[in-house]
């Protein structure tokens, strides 16, 4: 009896501390490098790092994606937001003052 409690116990504390499933937007992220690359149902709160400057970005999920100069998401190099609304952004004419955007996360915070 005491063992089946201590199987028990132990049972409920490891379901409780596993973490939720991970949610994927749903739709399609494009963004252009040296030739047109898409992200599909990308997933929620993750970092992507689009190995790369990408000039041009397209948001068609429906979640919002926070667009990053670097490689990692740091909130430091944070550009601003991409909503869904599935039109070519030309980062060169929007953000003025960066390179290009080497990272994303979709989300509704820039940090995650």
């Amino acid at each position: 009896m005491k063992r089946t409690l201590v199987v028990l116990l132990t049972t409920m504390a490891v379901l409780l501390t596993v973490g939720q499933p991970a949610q994927a937007a749903q739709g399609t992220f494009g963004y252009y490098i040296t030739s047109w690359n898409d992200i599909d149902n990308p997933t929620d709160n993750h970092c992507y790092d689009l190995h790369g400057s990408a000039s041009v970005v397209q948001n068609s999920t429906n979640t919002t994606v926070w667009l990053y100069e670097d490689a990692a998401c740091t909130i430091t190099s944070l550009m601003g937001a991409a909503t869904s609304h599935g039109l070519d952004v030309n980062i060169n004419d929007v953000f003025p003052l960066f390179d290009g955007v080497g990272s994303v996360r979709f989300s509704a915070t820039p940090l995650g």
